[in-house]
């Protein structure tokens, strides 16, 4: 099932969930369009010193969903 999310793109049912000592970790439906992952994050990575660093930068519906916990409850509700 997909639904429509705030910004009109489509996001996909949530199929399970877990949890440890701090995150919340979603498992969901692939679908087409952008992933969640593209639509929260925007990570890059580049190597320093012999190193792969990351950088990640959250977008703005990131932000409102973080900020915002009846937000992220009714984001959690559409999925299921």
């Amino acid at each position: 099932m997909i639904i429509q999310n705030i910004g009109g793109e489509n996001l996909c049912r949530l199929l399970k969930y877990t949890e440890d000592k701090k995150d919340c970790w979603l498992i969901y439906e692939v679908c087409q369009g952008k992933t969640m992952n593209e639509a929260l994050f925007n990570v890059k990575g580049e190597f320093y010193k012999g190193e792969r660093i990351y950088m990640v930068h959250h977008s703005n519906l990131y932000h409102c969903i973080r900020n915002n916990i009846r937000l992220m409850m009714d984001f959690i509700f559409r999925m299921t």
